[in-house]
């Protein structure tokens, strides 16, 4: 259904969404459809569907991100619809997410103001939820919005109260998770301090380390490099201490992804380099150098792949150098590391990880405009699942009229369902049929 609402077959996505039975699953595909309707400019009709919605709280949502997508004049209108309908929502959870998104139209539609006031609103409904941990959840999500609306003192308010709120809870597991969502919302906010004053209360090593290298990440969109340093050192102690050792190294990854985000690249490389497992050691590295190239430190991540043993991870951390170099004009040298990334993943000896590598070097090549490489490469993967991905992110970044004859030999091979979204693009009248077809045949007795 999603696949042929992107296509523009919004009368056939209806259509089945239309077929299924569950009031509830019918309104969440509507509500879905609504949404891509909206972010394509067809407005009349996303509204259109929006009213035949009979569901408040899944009415509520789509006439809020049609709110969303519109002019200011009718997103105004849209959203004091969206806010009667939301007052009838029972569920005070369903009523808070709707109120949320409505916050979000609100300030689309430069009512502020109003925004500000529907935010105390949300809050004083969260606070009606009878479970605690449901309570947290949906409080969390007005600390984010009170933030976004300017009323930090506010929001820091809140998080305070939603901290005892979370630790009141008496199953252990739910307090701690509702803890770490009250560190997040507070870090998403740019609340920094209180975040990082929750987050040392914690006491589970393994969720600390977590939240913390979340906090570290913030800390760097914020600017605040000094700190980053010292706290990505804290961070990384309190990771060593987890116990076990899988949970350990996921831990050290993100921080040495924070760091690396930070541009803190030789802190994020020498912690790295301390995990004693070579496998895992290899993978942080990995992780290090998408970091590095994203951030534009082309050479240094060349420098650091080159150090990675495991052809898998090498392969990987290239083909993302790979796509990299392309996004900073430099041609000549993708072809040249595309070719050397190639000859290094068909090293690989399992055939699944060599299969999965590739499609990865593919995906590189069709974002740089690598078509014919790319495409030779393909057609030499293995795997049916990994080759269908490789042709499907072909198709992605090519022209539709060059795209048949590849698709056309994949799904005479493959006939895999990660060709669909490809057939979408090239042929949406093909999808239409099928979904004809799949719905006939689930009307069938069996």
């Amino acid at each position: 259904m999603e696949a042929l609402a992107h296509a523009g077959q919004h009368e056939q996505a209806e259509t089945i969404a239309r077929t299924i039975t569950n009031p509830s699953h019918q309104a969440q595909a509507l509500a879905a459809l609504v949404e891509a309707l909206a972010h394509a400019g067809q407005h009349e009709q996303a509204e259109t569907i929006a009213r035949t919605i009979t569901n408040p709280s899944h009415q509520a949502q789509a006439l809020a991100a049609l709110a969303s997508a519109g002019e200011h004049d009718r997103a105004r209108t849209l959203a004091h619809e969206t806010e009667t309908i939301a007052r009838t929502i029972t569920n005070p959870y369903h009523q808070v997410e709707a109120l949320i998104a409505l916050m979000e139209a609100l300030a689309h539609a430069g009512q502020h103001d109003r925004a500000r006031t529907l935010a105390h609103e949300t809050e004083t409904i969260a606070r009606t939820i009878t479970n605690p941990y449901d309570q947290v959840e949906a409080l969390t999500m007005v600390v984010k919005a009170l933030a976004h609306a300017g009323q930090h003192d506010r929001a820091r308010t809140l998080a305070h109260e939603t901290e005892t709120i979370a630790r009141t809870i008496t199953n252990p597991d739910h307090q701690l998770g509702g803890l770490v969502m009250v560190v997040r919302a507070l870090a998403d906010a740019g609340q920094h301090e209180q975040a990082e004053t929750i987050a040392r209360t914690i006491t589970d090593p393994r969720a600390q380390a977590l939240v913390l290298a979340a906090l570290v990440k913030a800390l760097a969109s914020a600017g605040e490099h000094d700190r980053v340093r010292t706290l990505a050192h804290e961070t990384e102690t309190i990771a060593r201490t987890i116990p076990d050792p899988y949970d350990q190294v996921e831990a050290l990854t993100m921080v040495v992804r924070a760091l690396a985000g930070a541009g803190q690249h030789e802190q994020a490389e020498t912690i790295a380099r301390t995990i004693p497992d070579p496998y895992d050691q290899v993978e942080a590295l990995a992780a290090l150098v998408e970091a590095l190239a994203g951030a534009g430190q082309h050479e240094q991540a060349e420098t650091i792949a080159r150090t990675i043993t495991d052809p898998y991870y090498q392969a990987q951390a290239l083909a993302a150098l790979v796509e990299a170099l392309a996004s900073a004009g430099e041609h000549d040298r993708v072809r040249t590391l595309a070719h050397e990334t190639e000859t290094i993943a068909r090293t690989i000896t399992d055939p699944y990880y060599q299969a999965q590598a590739l499609a990865a070097l593919v995906e590189a090549l069709a974002g740089a405009g690598q078509h014919e490489q790319a495409e030779t490469i393909a057609r030499t993967i293995t795997n049916p699942h990994y080759q269908a991905q490789a042709i499907a992110s072909i198709v992605r970044h090519n022209d539709v009229s060059q795209n048949r004859q590849l698709l056309a030999w994949g799904l005479s091979r493959l006939g895999h369902v990660d060709l669909l979204d490809s057939v979408v693009k090239v042929e949406p009248a093909a999808v239409c049929r099928l979904a004809q077809v799949i719905e006939q045949a689930d009307h069938k007795p069996r």
